[in-house]
């Protein structure tokens, strides 16, 4: 595909120019910064460093893609890969490397969404503490509470080992939301 970039003349004046370079790890050969950068920066309006929703509704839009209030929660959750509510700048490179399919992550039909939305809700009631993570004692209640309903037949020890692999003793909503499409509780 073919890209715009932006060089600095010694005046100050941006040129445009279309060149088909691609990307190199993220960076366009000849030293420019890459399209993420640019769209990230962009879209960063408050220059917080971050994306807020409304931010990624406005990129979103401005995109061609016309998404609800509702899947932005879900797209801020999802995309939010620390849980502090906004996007950086590695998460948001995460998604845009996606490419075009990068949409199908945020953009969900009818049953997707009620799914999603129901996984965001059981989170935000067994994060007890409302710090954006589920700590492995408030795991206690939402594992009793998922066997209750039949989700997992799985022990305790067992969930907790799968959905936090890398023992941090932290679960963010988007390993609790992995966890959950493994087990099938998202189906």
């Amino acid at each position: 595909p073919q890209h715009i970039l932006r060089q600095r003349t010694r005046r100050g004046f941006d040129v445009g120019r279309i060149d088909n370079k691609e990307h190199m790890g993220g960076i366009l050969m000849g030293g420019t910064k890459p399209m993420s950068r640019i769209q990230f920066d962009k879209y960063d309006k408050d220059c917080s460093g971050t994306i807020d929703a409304d931010e990624l509704q406005d990129l979103c839009r401005s995109l061609g893609h016309h998404i609800t209030a509702a899947e932005i929660a879900v797209a801020l959750r999802t995309l939010d890969r620390d849980g502090n509510g906004t996007i950086d700048y590695s998460e948001f490179c995460a998604w845009w490397r996606k490419g075009e399919s990068r949409w199908a992550s945020i953009e969900l039909n009818e049953e997707e969404l009620a799914k999603l939305n129901q996984a965001i809700v059981y989170f935000n009631f067994f994060d007890s503490d409302k710090s954006g993570m589920i700590s492995a004692s408030e795991f206690v209640a939402l594992h009793a509470d998922l066997v209750k309903n039949g989700y997992t037949s799985k022990s305790l020890e067992e969930c907790l080992i799968d959905v936090d692999a890398s023992g941090s003793g932290s679960i963010s909503f988007n390993k609790y939301t992995d966890w959950l499409e493994r087990i099938d509780a998202l189906k």
